[in-house]
């Protein structure tokens, strides 16, 4: 594991702002906006202070506001002027950059406080199609380009996979009677970890009445075919994120149908990986991302 990052490079701000660095380095010269350390490499280095007011100054520049209104402004009126403006404003970009500095910051005080605000104002489906959504989209950018480590990804992974939890157990404590005609069954493949996509179905499942059995993480297939046995009408869910290998995929699919198609029952496969599967099998769906799956529903 790569250790903690205390500083930023430029690089670092340009991924988490979406704010090019030369852009940043022209604002910089221009408005004098950073005073960042020079590394004896003649690199810039910034603080998690200096990152915080990037990605303030980045929201209000991508909505609408000239960068020299913005650099005549104290680092508070700043501020402000980001929660006026995200206030009324129907997307998301500031809760999501202040999620951001939260992951970066390992701040579960501060993640809380934002995932309350949003709480008050949308529903918790919404929270999650509209902010968490996106927001693990940005660091799976994040991750691939080196700007965050997996000590920030697992952190802020685990605070929603508790909101999560939370909801989902809500849920279930207000259930009624449930719809028996068909069981679902979700579990991710053998080595497969990411599984938030997969609890948030379990979720909305549960709100609609369903039946589910949640396995989770890394079940073998062997597993599928002794709990099959138990239940009629079976429709499993899985998600291929990053596992199985491309390589291995068209076996493990084989291998799949043959337990699904021995009692007749059904599988989604949801994923960036279903697009190279080539199947004409009617016991199969394929969905490339999450939301495509929950319009499906």
């Amino acid at each position: 594991m790569n250790s903690i990052k205390e500083t930023y490079t430029i690089k670092d701000f340009e991924n988490l702002s979406g704010i090019k660095a030369h852009t940043i380095r022209i604002w910089e010269k221009r408005y004098d906006l950073f005073a960042p350390e020079r590394l004896e490499s003649n690199f810039r280095s910034y603080t998690q202070q200096d990152l915080q007011k990037m990605l303030n100054i980045a929201y209000l520049n991508i909505n609408g506001f000239k960068i020299s209104k913005i650099a005549a402004l104290s680092n508070n009126e700043i501020e402000i002027k980001v929660r006026e403006h995200s206030t009324n404003n129907q997307n998301n970009d500031a809760e999501i950059n202040s999620l951001k500095l939260a992951m970066l910051k390992f701040d579960t005080v501060h993640f809380n406080q934002v995932y309350l605000k949003l709480l008050s104002e949308k529903t918790f489906s919404q929270v999650i199609e509209s902010v968490f959504i996106p927001l693990l989209v940005d660091i799976g950018i994040l991750w691939h380009s080196n700007t965050i480590n997996p000590a920030n990804e697992h952190f802020i992974s685990n605070l929603i996979i508790q909101k999560i939890q939370i909801q989902t157990e809500k849920s279930y404590s207000n259930q009624g009677d449930l719809n028996d005609d068909f069981v679902h069954i979700l579990f991710l493949p053998t080595n497969e970890i990411h599984e938030i996509g997969l609890l948030y179905i379990n979720y909305l499942l549960t709100l609609k009445g369903q039946k589910t059995v949640y396995l989770g993480q890394s079940i073998p297939l062997t597993d599928l075919r002794s709990i099959q046995q138990q239940f009629t009408n079976v429709k499993f869910i899985t998600a291929f994120t990053t596992e199985p290998k491309t390589e291995n995929i068209n076996k493990y699919l084989s291998e799949l149908l043959e337990i699904i198609e021995s009692a007749d029952n059904h599988c989604s496969i949801i994923g960036n990986k279903t697009t190279t599967i080539k199947t004409q099998s009617i016991h199969i769906s394929l969905f490339q991302n999450i939301s495509e799956y929950i319009t499906h529903m």
